[in-house]
């Protein structure tokens, strides 16, 4: 009786909690508590306990993110026992997270992996995320641990549309690449909002051991066709790597 009497006052509990939420986000802290019956006075003091609460919280997130960027395991631990929100992030939309796998922290990214509520696919505010930009930075460790994450968007765009594979192709990071094109869900042939695959942007920038191991993908598009209408190969051309250009052209025979 005990126990269910206990579990019945914790889902009204729950009940009222989320009742007050939605009370306060459809009119506001000050008249939704107004409309509770609390007086003046209370909610004045009430509204100053929770502003300094919400600056502490603040603090200790900026703080969190900062050892992340820093590499600073020991207090990434601390701050998280403390009360750190995991997924918070800061004036750029960065997250603890993003920054430990541009910085190629590994320790940091296994710890923030293993945080139940960590949101892997967060995003900063030109839509990239931690993945993205570990592939940018060829952090190749990183880019396997956030991989192997159950929840990991691995064909997610950026603003631009650019993909995780996009950003290491472009970048010549052969063996992130290699990591990407493993998985069997990978989009080889996504396009950004120009219409640039991940071949384009290797044969572009002269990258010619991604463009080979693109061309050996098995449902690689060779003959598609950027918003200019141009292929890998014209492209390839465009920037004066012709024997790019030529290796794409025999595969299109």
């Amino acid at each position: 009786m005990g126990s269910n009497k206990n579990g019945i006052k914790s889902k009204e509990d729950s009940e009222a909690a989320k009742k007050l939420a939605e009370l306060i986000e459809k009119k506001g802290l000050q008249d939704a508590f107004k409309d509770l019956g609390m007086p003046e006075d209370i909610i004045g003091k009430l509204k100053e306990k929770l502003s300094t609460i919400s600056e502490e919280q603040k603090q200790l997130n900026q703080q969190f993110i900062i050892a992340a960027y820093h590499g600073n395991i020991t207090e990434i631990q601390r701050l998280l026992n403390a009360g750190a929100d995991v997924n918070a992030k800061d004036e750029d939309g960065y997250t603890a997270l993003m920054w430990a796998s541009w910085n190629g922290h590994k320790s940091i990214v296994e710890l923030l992996l293993k945080v139940p509520n960590i949101d892997v696919n967060a995003r900063d505010k030109d839509g990239m995320t931690a993945l993205m930009w570990a592939s940018w930075n060829g952090r190749k460790e990183i880019v396997d641990l956030l991989l192997n994450s159950p929840n990991i968007d691995v064909n997610a765009k950026d603003k631009n549309g650019y993909t995780a594979l996009m950003w290491a192709a472009a970048n010549g990071r052969k063996e992130v690449v290699e990591l990407l094109l493993k998985l069997p869900n990978i989009d080889v042939n996504a396009m950004d909002n120009y219409g640039w695959t991940a071949l384009m942007w290797a044969a572009s920038n002269g990258h010619r051991e991604i463009v080979e191991m693109l061309l050996k993908f098995p449902e690689i598009d060779i003959t598609a066709k950027d918003n200019e209408d141009k292929t890998a190969e014209q492209r390839a051309h465009e920037s004066g790597h012709e024997e790019i250009a030529e290796m794409i052209k025999k595969m299109s025979q």
